[in-house]
This record gives structure tokens, C-alpha cells and sequence, in this order.
């Protein structure tokens, strides 16, 4: 990619969408947006002389051809794009487009041994690299807004609820209970899977990413890093093995 030329990458989630413009490899813009916002991007176009782009989304068609409208010349991201990583999952074609981003920025990373990403969005997705820098695959559970839903979806009484921050063990009402079980939930889950990963490999290494990151502590660990704009960074490595 041209120096001093600004690129274009964003990451068109299921809830969110979010806009990096990278100036020599470093984000000089960012952007969230909510997918009915979505013509902010075009303001964009206008603050810097855009000459390159490229998108990622798992959001609905709708939403991506509404992007297509405003930068014709993006590159969309596909299973078929060329990687820098080694694929080691045995079904590539269903493989999550923002999974392979963060592998990428995985990739990318400067540490020995086994990288691992989380991503903690609408789903809590973990992803693999080993030492030979092989995609192994993850896991994917719901995340906050998913479990939320269930419980008001799947039951009579329950409320609908939102709340994100840190929470005590123990609820002392019904609302209370419930926003417990859903972050402390979420919270001992990822643990558990960070503990397993630790039984499992030796010399790993974990980065932190997605639009509910904020809402967990992982401080007390020197092997567990916070990078909120992975999925971006992939997505610009990705797009500059295949422009």
C-alpha cells in the first residue's frame, strides 16, 4: 500500500458498524456507527482524499450495498481473498470474514508461540493461530445482547435489558439476578477458556478485542493485551495482499 495515501477499512458488523481511515499503517480516524448512520461515512470521502478501501461485513445485504453505493471502488473481503496465515480450518467457506481479520492482525502480532484472539461483541468468539502461524479455528457462544434477549425472548416474565458494566456475584432482586448471570457469566466463561488454552499451549499469547471489550477487566495478567480496532488492522493486512 502507498505511504502517505489514506485507506479506507470497515468492519460492517451485525449491530455496529466501525470505520478506521489508516494513515502509513496507523489508524488517524475512527468511527462507530449504527447501521441506520451509515451515510456519516460519506463525510469521509470528503475530509480525506480516500484512494483505497476495503470492507468486511456479516450485516445484512441491505446494509453492505449501502456502503457499495457510497465507495464504489471498495473491496469486499471473501473467503477466496488471499491470506497471510495458513488455513487449518475445515470448513474455510463458513468461516466468519471478521474471524479472518483478526487472525490476520493475529498474524501481525510480534510475540512467539501461540496467539489467541477474543472478540466480545454480539458473539464471544475466540480464534487460534499456533506457533507455525496455522489457523486452528475457536469457539463462538452468545454474547451480552444475544443472552439478554433469550432470557426475555424464552420466558414470560423476565425483562428486556441492556445493562453492560461491572456487576456484584450476587443479585439481590430479579434485575439484579439477571444482569449477574448474563456479565459474570460471560466473564467466568472467557476465564475458563483462558485457563484451558493455558493447560493446553505453552507461550500464548491473548488479545482482547470487540464493542463489549470495555465491559470486562482482564488487568492482572501479563499475557492478555486490549486492541479494540483488531478486526481494522486485519482487514488492512488482508487488503494489501490482495489489492
Amino acid at each position: 500500500m502507498q505511504q502517505n495515501v489514506p485507506f479506507l477499512a470497515i468492519d460492517c458488523g451485525n449491530t455496529q458498524i466501525k470505520i478506521g481511515v489508516f494513515l502509513n499503517g496507523e489508524i488517524v480516524k475512527l468511527l462507530r456507527l449504527q447501521p441506520e448512520e451509515i451515510d456519516v461515512a460519506k463525510r469521509l470521502a470528503e475530509d480525506y482524499p480516500i484512494a483505497a478501501a476495503a470492507m468486511v461485513s456479516v450485516a445484512k445485504k441491505e446494509i453492505t450495498s449501502k456502503i457499495h453505493e457510497i465507495f464504489p471502488e471498495i473491496l469486499t473481503i471473501s473467503s477466496s481473498s488471499v491470506l497471510p496465515y495458513k488455513m487449518g480450518y475445515e470448513t474455510p467457506n463458513s468461516l466468519g470474514l471478521d474471524r479472518m481479520c483478526n487472525a490476520a492482525a493475529l498474524y501481525s502480532k510480534p510475540f512467539k508461540g501461540y496467539k489467541v484472539a477474543i472478540d466480545i461483541g454480539t458473539c464471544v468468539k475466540f480464534d487460534v493461530l499456533d506457533d507455525q502461524n496455522n489457523y486452528l479455528g475457536g469457539s463462538i457462544s452468545p454474547g451480552i445482547g444475544l443472552r439478554y434477549q433469550s432470557l426475555n425472548d424464552y420466558t414470560a416474565q423476565l425483562p428486556l435489558l441492556n445493562e453492560k458494566g461491572q456487576l456484584p456475584l450476587i443479585g439481590k432482586n430479579t434485575i439484579a439476578c439477571m444482569q449477574s448471570g448474563v456479565i459474570n457469566g460471560i466473564k467466568a466463561e472467557i476465564d475458563q477458556f483462558i485457563a484451558k488454552f493455558e493447560q493446553e499451549y505453552h507461550d500464548l499469547t491473548f488479545f482482547v478485542t470487540g464493542g463489549d471489550a470495555n465491559s470486562f477487566d482482564f488487568a492482572g495478567k501479563n499475557n492478555i493485551f486490549v486492541d479494540e480496532n483488531l478486526t481494522l488492522k486485519g482487514l488492512e493486512i488482508i487488503y494489501s495482499l490482495n489489492a
